[in-house]
């Protein structure tokens, strides 16, 4: 068994985006990228991520120099077997869409790669979040795992999704 020291890891900045990366790692495994890099934290680690602006306060730094953004803005922690996020800042966390996670509430995170914004009168900050997926029942050898765990791999897409897409990566 690894030692606790290996279950908590640095991720570089340089790793780049965590839509298009995936770090090694079990299933389950919680990697969180903010501004200045991230972490990564086994299911089996006991270890709550905090996040906010003030980076010596905190393990992921996001929305650095905004004094809107809390200095703890949130908290991801394992419970039971899913990851979840509880928001203890003021400023709402919004999830990919309009859903809102307001002060003092929590909400369970998906497995593959999530964005966050954290929601400031000034910007919405980013926070990404990718959960390893785990692998399908009755797949030994590890193939056929989920979509999101095939970097590299190129889809045909439909008129419609081609313009989900456009309308998605529009400010």
């Amino acid at each position: 068994m690894a030692g606790s020291a290996s279950k908590v890891t640095l991720l570089p900045l340089e790793i780049g985006s965590l839509s298009s990366t995936v770090p090694p790692g079990l299933p389950g495994t919680l990697h969180v990228l903010g501004s200045n890099g991230g972490m990564s934290v086994a299911p089996d680690a006991d270890f709550a991520l905090l996040f906010g602006r003030n980076a010596p306060e905190v393990h992921v730094c996001v929305g650095p120099g905004d004094t809107r953004v809390s200095r703890q803005q949130g908290l991801i922690v394992r419970e039971s077997s899913r990851w979840a996020l509880r928001n203890t800042g003021r400023p709402p966390i919004r999830f990919p869409g309009s859903r809102l996670l307001l002060g003092g509430d929590r909400a369970p995170l998906p497995a593959g790669y999530t964005p966050l914004f954290v929601v400031s009168s000034r910007q919405e900050h980013l926070l990404e979040i990718r959960i390893a997926a785990s692998t399908p029942r009755g797949s030994a050898n590890g193939q056929g795992a989920h979509e999101e765990e095939t970097p590299g791999e190129v889809r045909d897409l439909s008129p419609e999704e081609k313009l989900v897409l456009v309308c998605l990566a529009q400010r």
